[in-house]
Order: structure tokens, then sequence, then C-alpha cells
């Protein structure tokens, strides 16, 4: 049996979509229980038009007033009762296969999560895209060695609760309750199950659609107020504690402060600035071979960006030489 949650604050605009890809699904869920976490616009009542019309199966539960995301997708995980549970952002659209392949390997390999690739939609143009697979130091970056465990190489990994399907008893031991503190209702399960899940397969496909922000997704702690951010790393921290208790606070920090050291260019940059860095101060999140790798090609005291020095060198005497030939033969002219 196969749970839907699908959680909604004010999602009119998008809702429909959404609801449409799910009755386009080639593997019809058992049930798909919506939260409407306190709308104050039409969103109940387009609920309401699809549960007595074309998604029978759909349950609503209703919040009087917004509860947080993460009170709504416990909300959902409490009411459901299916072997595997999935969660939708009102907002998303999914392949019509979405949950035939998810359900397909999870029963397949015998995992506990199953994953799949992500389109994301362009914010200017309104056009998907998906984000080109992964390198293998890329799943190793920010956590200790168990981050990857259970991972394939080279898969696109998004931080969130969507996009996946769980089995029931591992959400439940491993995952629910969700936090309600802002983003943790995303970054903690995708954090749980890298660290905890022993097996987790992954859909090479992108077939889950991510479009613009809804009301229920939350914004980055940056851009929350300073009692909200120390709540928020309050929460991180404690999980931190627990799951890799021997590297918690730098293991926190490092999630929290450095997000761009995930991406290659990035990092890069990052070691290009910082001259007086090694490779040695990463190598707890990072596999060391690669590192070596980026630190000799960007580090400026030695690879690239030394060989672009000499060839800076090389191209200013010649420029000079050039110029001292010109203003000789003038001479002799």
């Amino acid at each position: 049996m196969l749970s839907v949650i699908i959680t909604c604050q004010n999602a009119a605009n998008g809702l429909k979509r959404c609801l449409e890809s799910l009755r386009a699904q080639s593997l019809q869920p058992a049930e798909i229980i919506c939260i409407d976490d306190g709308s104050t616009d039409n969103t109940f009542e387009i609920l309401e038009a699809y549960a007595t019309q074309t998604l029978k199966q759909m349950q609503i539960l209703k919040h009087p007033k917004p509860l947080g995301l993460g009170a709504a997708r416990n909300t959902g995980v409490a009411a459901s009762q299916g072997d595997y549970v999935s969660f939708v952002e009102c907002g998303d659209t999914l392949h019509p296969d979405f949950l035939k392949h998810l359900h397909d390997n999870i029963s397949h390999f015998d995992s506990e999560v199953a994953c799949c690739r992500i389109h994301h939609q362009d914010p200017v143009s309104g056009d998907f895209h998906h984000a080109p697979n992964q390198p293998p130091w890329m799943l190793n970056c920010l956590l200790p060695e168990k981050f990857i465990q259970g991972t394939i190489n080279t898969a696109f990994v998004a931080i969130g609760a969507w996009s996946c399907l769980y089995r029931r008893d591992f959400l439940m031991a491993q995952i629910e309750p969700f936090p309600n503190e802002p983003h943790m209702a995303d970054i903690i399960p995708y954090l749980q199950r890298s660290l905890f899940a022993k097996d987790v397969c992954f859909v090479s496909d992108a077939i889950y659609y991510r479009h613009h922000k809804t009301k229920m997704q939350q914004p980055m702690p940056v851009q929350l107020d300073c009692a909200t951010n120390l709540k928020t790393y309050q929460t991180l921290y404690d999980f931190f504690e627990q799951a890799v208790p021997e590297k918690a606070a730098e293991t926190c920090c490092y999630f929290m402060t450095h997000p761009e050291l995930k991406h290659e260019a990035t990092l890069a940059q990052f070691v290009a600035e910082h001259p007086t860095l090694t490779s040695a101060d990463f190598e707890h999140y990072f596999d060391p071979r690669e590192l070596r790798r980026i630190f000799d090609r960007h580090h400026p005291q030695r690879g690239y960006l030394q060989h672009s020095g000499i060839k800076r060198l090389w191209a200013r005497i010649g420029y000079a030489y050039h110029q001292h030939q010109r203003k000789r033969l003038s001479q002799l002219a």
C-alpha cells in the first residue's frame, strides 16, 4: 500500500497542476492525504473538488491556523497507513511513472529509501533543467564517511523530504517526527536518510519537477531573523550531536556556512582566494585524491594558477621585446 502526503498553505495557484500529475500516475497510490495548513485562499475548495470528483482516495485534513511545514507533515504521517510513503510539494509536478519507478526500485532492492533526480524550474525563463550527475567526490562533501552510506556514485541527491519514497518502518524509526523550525523540515530528513539508511536506491531519470517556491517552502536560515536563526542552528547541532558525536560542532558549522563547497567550481575559487589553506583542512569532508587534484590545479602557490602566472610573465616579456623592436625599426627608418 502506497501513501502520498501533500502539505498545502495558500497553494491555489499551483495546486491543480500537482493534483493533475498525481491523477496521471501509472501506479495510483492507495491514499492521498492533503493537509491544508491554515490557508486563507481557496485551497481547501480545490482539494474538496478533486476528492469528490477525480481523486476518490484523497483524504483532506485541515489545520485551523498555520502550524508550519513540519507539523503539517507530521499530521499527514499520523493519518497515513501505507507501507510506503512519499511527500510531494503542493506546487510541484510528477512524471507519470514517478511512483511506479520508485516503488519498483525500492521493492526490487529491498531498500529503505528510493530517490530520483529532479528537474528544476529556471526562475527567469520558466524552463526546466536537471543538474548533471555529481562527480563521486561531491558525495563525500561536508560530512564523514557515513554520509554516503547506501548511495550510488554520480547520483544527484536533493536536499528535501520530497522526490523520495520511504519504507514506513524506516520513516517512523529514523525520520518522523519532522522538526518544525524553519527549513529544518527538509534539511534534517535529508541528513537522516543519508546517515541512517543502510540501503538507498536511486532512479537515474529526472522524474520530479520542482517548481517555483510555494508558501510551504521555507527560506534558508540566512534569510531569517536572528532569534529564528539560533533556534534553527540549535536544531541542526542537536541532530549532528546524535548522529556524529565525534565531529558534531565542525560538521554543523561546515554544513551551515559552506554549502558552496559542494561544487568544484566554487570550491576552486574558495581555494584560490585562501592561499594558506591545505587539503588537510578538508580531509574529513572530501575524498583526499580529488582534493589534491583541485588544490594542485587551483592553489595560487602551485599548479594551474602558477603556470598561468608564468604564461603572463612570458607574454609581458614578449610584448616588451616587440615594443623594443618596433622602436628600433622606427629609429632606423
